[in-house]
């Protein structure tokens, strides 16, 4: 943590300091097992099985779960923290290098354990399957590699 720039005099410096200890307090006691990042975000464990509006990046390469934006106010000044789930991002889907083709497949790790194993909620599952069938759809052409593909998506692109 560090005392921002915009703070020209010491009660300005412990100002800024008690509310970042104010803001901290308040995310410790919502998330009992929050951790601190290198990049000044957190990440906790109750984000996985607690949180229904969890967002996926879509890379162009890969879909992976994102972290959610905790906002907090104070004297007027809402200030915006991250807090990721555990681990970091839930990848969903990748393209991997084939060297035997020389070319990108679309490649699955194994998400229903994965999910089962950081004790997501379990509707990710259905969130995910959604993202996984706009994420072929966009690289379409590519090989699947469905090795660790649920078989229920494997069903929906049999018939798509």
């Amino acid at each position: 943590m560090y005392i921002s720039f915009q703070c020209t005099s010491i009660e300005e410096s412990i100002n800024y300091l008690e509310q970042e200890l104010k803001a901290l307090n308040f995310l410790s006691s919502k998330y009992k097992d929050l951790q601190m990042n290198y990049d000044n975000s957190f990440s906790s464990k109750l984000v996985n099985s607690t949180y229904t509006n969890l967002n996926f990046i879509d890379r162009g390469y890969l879909v992976a779960t994102a972290s959610i934006i905790e906002k907090i106010e104070f004297n007027g000044i809402v200030k915006e923290y991250k807090i990721y789930t555990i681990p970091r991002e839930l990848l969903i889907c990748r393209l991997e290098f084939n060297k035997e083709t020389n070319s990108y497949d679309i490649a699955f790790p194994k998400i229903r354990t994965n999910i089962k194993t950081n004790k997501f909620r379990p509707e990710l599952y259905k969130e995910a399957k959604i993202k996984i069938i706009e994420f072929i759809s966009k690289n379409s052409g590519r090989k699947i590699n469905d090795k660790n593909l649920d078989e229920q998506i494997k069903n929906l692109l049999i018939f798509s």
